[in-house]
């Protein structure tokens, strides 16, 4: 499925594929496989109160897949959010989200009590792989997996707890990943359990 404009997931419903697991380093199985969302960069799928996203992959509707490795070119394309959290008691899990700037954003709004499980994220390699701010109180983090310079950062909300959750950094063979921050802490956040 292609979408080409926000998608507001309503409250208390939810998007379910097919996938237990989601993950491959065969880059090029990505386009041929179901329960796929395409997303433009312009828009985003929103999380309503109590909806939630699973067992889906969601990729920007213009992003390729060579057998050969994406280029720096590709990379440079990376750009949007893929979803936006809008309320209270979000759920995604099982899912992928590829070349986007934020693959999970939280908005301004009181968005507490999120959970969020085994979700990989491969998206702009200078972004953020899960950005929780504002309230976003009491989220659960499972063995997540970010693929960014940042792989969490938390922003004035308390009593997240991150289990089992992994990141890396991306490096142009120069560098010796000295650069990446897995999780960055800001803000007035209390009480993250790690």
């Amino acid at each position: 499925v292609i979408f080409a404009t926000n998608l507001d997931i309503p409250a208390n419903c939810a998007i379910v594929g097919g996938h237990l697991y989601l993950d491959t380093t065969d880059r090029d199985k990505w386009p041929t496989m179901g329960s796929r969302i395409r997303l433009a960069a312009t828009a985003t799928i929103g999380i309503q109160n109590g909806s939630g996203l699973r067992g889906m992959l969601v990729y920007r509707d213009d992003m390729t897949f060579p057998a050969t490795g994406l280029t720096a070119a590709d990379v440079a394309l990376y750009a949007g959010t893929a979803i936006t959290v809008k309320s209270a008691s979000p759920y995604i899990g099982y899912s992928t989200f590829l070349g986007f700037n934020l693959a999970i954003a939280t908005t301004t709004a009181n968005t507490p009590r999120g959970r969020l499980e085994f979700n990989n994220i491969d998206c702009l390699r200078s972004g953020v792989g899960f950005d929780l701010i504002n309230k976003s109180d009491w989220t659960t983090l499972i063995g997540n997996f970010s693929f960014q310079d940042i792989g969490f950062r938390i922003t004035d909300s308390n009593s997240i707890k991150l289990i089992s959750c992994m990141a890396d950094h991306p490096t142009d063979g120069t560098d010796l990943y000295h650069t990446g921050t897995g999780l960055l802490i800001s803000g007035h956040s209390v009480d993250t359990q790690i």
